[in-house]
């Protein structure tokens, strides 16, 4: 299928950036048809820039590059798109917004304190070094997707960087992916 295939090209070729688009299906169109975008985000070697069905592209005058939205929480991967959101970032002069949602009545403590190692980790030299504009936020909600949307928007931020927990199968049904929700349901990439 196309997703494996889009994933060993990337590594043969050492893509620095997978750039594709989603169609949005849910439900039972990707229960039967599947995604590519989410197959190809589950597998890539490196980041996955996704243009959802929602994406409203910016006329020339309001194009341009605003601050990063980043998405944090407790899982490994999301250490690794905090790095790469560093190094996209000072590249392109933006600044960087961290927000973790928490389910409702969810100790904030752990959050700020993982915030805390995160901007901290993104100004090592690794990733850039130097200067770089972060801000941090918590949030209480149940709907991660929708409060990572409202949010970007709110901010005018121009994109938001997610990792992804690669779940496959009843985990995938029961709990979701707020990635690929978010993918389907915001106007940025």
């Amino acid at each position: 299928t196309a997703g494996p295939a889009i994933t060993l090209v990337a590594r043969d070729v050492t893509a620095p950036l997978i750039v594709m688009t989603s169609h949005g299906r849910g439900g039972l169109g990707q229960a039967i048809l599947g995604s590519v975008a989410e197959e190809v985000l589950r597998r890539a070697p490196g980041p996955v820039l996704v243009v959802g069905p929602e994406v409203v592209v910016p006329s020339s005058e309001e194009a341009g590059v605003g601050d990063l939205l980043v998405g944090i929480d407790e899982h490994p991967t999301a250490r690794l798109v905090t790095a790469t959101a560093a190094r996209w970032a000072r590249a392109h002069g933006a600044g960087v917004h961290l927000l973790s949602v928490l389910s409702p009545g969810e100790d904030e403590a752990l959050a700020v304190a993982a915030q805390d190692r995160v901007a901290a980790a993104m100004r090592e030299p690794d990733t850039g070094g130097g200067s770089l504009r972060i801000g941090h936020e918590v949030v209480h909600d149940r709907s991660p997707a929708r409060v990572l949307t409202r949010r970007a928007r709110e901010l005018g931020a121009q994109a938001i960087a997610l990792s992804t927990h690669s779940r496959v199968g009843v985990p995938r049904i029961t709990i979701g992916s707020v990635t690929m929700t978010t993918v389907h349901t915001a106007d940025r990439p």
